[in-house]
């Protein structure tokens, strides 16, 4: 997320979690990490948006998209 939408962290601008599901308190504590070798791969990162997630959790989906990373496992 951070690398791929250049803010720093504690500077993130898109929420994950919403505390007991309130908008107006929205927080950024939710991550994915991928190997230094797979950056150039990912295609996107979004966020899912709280009217559509918010009925179901707290937390939002945080989806990556990476198209053919580099030395995936099992990859020989």
């Amino acid at each position: 997320y951070h690398v791929h939408h250049g803010e720093a962290h504690g500077a993130e601008t898109r929420p994950t979690f919403f505390f007991w599901r309130h908008a107006q308190k929205p927080f950024h504590i939710d991550y994915g990490f991928v190997p230094q070798d797979w950056r150039r791969s990912i295609r996107k990162v979004e966020i899912g948006a709280f009217a559509d997630w918010s009925g179901l959790s707290d937390h939002m989906p945080l989806i990556l998209d990476i198209e053919d990373p580099p030395n995936k496992p099992g990859a020989h």
